[in-house]
């Protein structure tokens, strides 16, 4: 019964991944050109600020259709290699934050969502939220990497009714004085891995769930 019980829990058991791709800001006529395999959109570009994005989502349905709640158990996040800077200067900056929710974000409302994810999402919203800044600092002199200085994670969610997951990539890089210092910048890819569990939960609970899910889905969208 031991071992009949153990493999239940295996294959309920879940590893899901998705990866955003490496993109790539330069510098030209007072703007940036962005550049990359999954269609990086900006949200501010001058040539004091550049803030950007990539989207995706994890499909759940077939879980959602065994009436089966997904509980997070784990979730990493693998970068292939720090950010690079092309002519970087002190205290230049890149800022990147990986967000995981349980409802899509209108893209006018993912700079809030960017600067503060606890006051503008509900924080059931928020399954996991990673927030790095990176910059140059008189230490690394002539390197072309700059340096991680802040790492802030933020979790509220631990389970799921919905069929789907939204995942998001932001990144505001800023030069100290335009012109003067980086003006090229290459950010690599991102993969994020999910270890979850799929449960049957008792019906009036799982059905509290669904309705939870579905409210913050169709939550009006904020200002």
């Amino acid at each position: 019964m031991e071992a009949v019980t153990r493999k239940k829990e295996v294959d309920e058991m879940k590893v899901l991944s998705k990866s955003f791709s490496s993109t790539t800001a330069l510098l030209g006529s007072g703007e940036w050109n962005l550049s990359g395999s999954q269609n990086p959109r900006p949200l501010i570009n001058t040539d004091r600020v550049v803030t950007w994005y990539q989207s995706t989502y994890f499909d759940l349905a077939g879980m959602s259709l065994d009436d089966k709640t997904l509980f997070f158990k784990a979730i990493q996040l693998q970068r292939g290699f720090t950010p690079e800077f092309t002519n970087g200067a002190t205290a230049d900056s890149l800022m990147e934050q990986v967000l995981l929710v349980t409802s899509p974000i209108a893209e006018a409302d993912l700079l809030s969502a960017f600067v503060d994810p606890i006051g503008q999402l509900d924080f059931q919203e928020i399954v996991y939220c990673e927030s790095r800044v990176y910059s140059k600092t008189l230490d690394e002199g002539a390197l072309t990497f700059p340096m991680l200085v802040h790492n802030n994670i933020v979790s509220g969610a631990r389970a799921s009714a919905t069929d789907r997951v939204y995942c998001y990539r932001i990144m505001s890089l800023s030069p100290a004085t335009p012109g003067a210092g980086v003006d090229l910048a290459t950010v690599t890819s991102v993969q994020m891995i999910i270890g979850a569990e799929a449960v049957e939960e008792p019906e009036f609970q799982y059905i509290m769930r669904l309705k939870r899910s579905y409210d913050l889905q169709n939550e009006p969208d904020r200002d």
